[in-house]
Formats: C-alpha cells, structure tokens, sequence
C-alpha cells in the first residue's frame, strides 16, 4: 500500500493533503491504536498523516482508509509488477510470504516506480516505526533498520532494510506465534553474525 500511494502520487493521481474522515466503518478495524493516536470516529486526517500512522505506529483503521484510497486492485497490479506472485489485498486472508515480503522491501529500497525523493520518504517513515521488538532487536542498538511489522492472534511478521556490516541487506520473517518476537529476534541475529564474520 505504501510504495502504490507514492507511485500515485508521483504519477499525479492523488495528493497526500487529501482529508480523509476516520468513519466507523474504519474505526471497527481498531487494534488499540487509534487511542494512542488521540482519533475518534469523525476525526480528519490527511493522506500523509494516515501513512505516517500506518507505518510508524502499525494503526490499521488508516491502512484501511490508505487502501480504499489507492485501490486494493491497484495495488495488486504493481505488486504483480514486481514478480510477487502470492502477496494480495483482494481477499480476506491477506496471504503473503517470506519472499514476497522482503521483495517489496527491495523495491521500497531501490524506488522502484518512484523518484528519489519519494524513495526516501518512504524508507524514513520505515525507519520510525514504533515496535522494535522483532528484526532490530536482533541488531546492535546504533544500526539503521527500516522496517515494518505486522501482527495478528496468529502472525507475528517482520520485514527489514538492516544497514549491516558489510552493506544494507533486506530480511524479511514470517511466525505464526502470538506477538512472539523470540524466533525473529534469533533469525535477525543470526543473519546479523553471519554478514559480520563474512563482509
């Protein structure tokens, strides 16, 4: 959703000072994170404010209100672009895997479909997101990681662009435990080691 609102947007086909109206169709969605963002049902919000919470803060009331904008089809059409085959927003199992994820990262990360300076937006606002638990946790605390998280009663995911010690790489795990970070704190420290024994 991220990288298809900026190829929109660089394509001027929308604008990110569009107001969108948080509805309760919207707020139903809510993980907890709305309050944490002080929004109520008929609160406004630019685009660019709901990116910013979908990514920072994982809010998933605004992802929804960025979809709806971009257009679920939409989105799927570029991810087919890009060769990631399973990823889909058009059903409601939201499948994905390990390779897909992390070959959205790597597009995120070169700008695919996108300028430079919307490349960089996006790997900024990756850079601040809020829960730190899984991949940057596996890392030392001063390394750069620009990363998104996503989790439900039975996933507990985490995709990465690590600054690492012989160069940026992207990892991306998938854990179908409950907010467990445990393994993918493992996989990212072991991926961590091996680039830092092997530069």
């Amino acid at each position: 959703v991220l990288l298809e609102a900026y190829r929109q947007r660089d394509g001027g086909e929308i604008d990110f000072s569009q107001v969108l109206t948080l509805d309760e169709e919207y707020a139903e969605y809510d993980l907890n994170t709305l309050e944490f963002l002080e929004l109520e049902v008929g609160d406004m919000l630019t685009l660019a404010d709901a990116l910013k919470a979908m990514i920072i803060v994982s809010d998933t009331p605004t992802a929804v209100m960025v979809q709806d904008v971009v257009n679920p089809w939409r989105v799927d059409q570029t991810l087919r672009s890009l060769g990631i085959n399973d990823m889909s927003l058009l059903t409601t199992e939201l499948p994905t895997t390990a390779r897909d994820m992390a070959l959205l990262m790597e597009a995120v990360a070169a700008g695919q479909g996108v300028t430079a300076e919307s490349r960089n937006e996006m790997l900024a606002l990756l850079l601040q997101e809020w829960i730190r638990g899984g991949i940057p946790s596996g890392v030392p605390g001063n390394s750069a990681v620009a990363h998104k998280t996503g989790n439900l009663t039975n996933a507990t995911h985490d995709v990465a662009l690590v600054w690492g010690p012989a160069g940026p790489y992207v990892i991306a795990v998938l854990s179908d435990r409950s907010w467990d970070w445990e393994p993918t704190v493992a996989v990212s420290r072991a991926v961590w080691d091996y680039f830092a024994a092997n530069p």
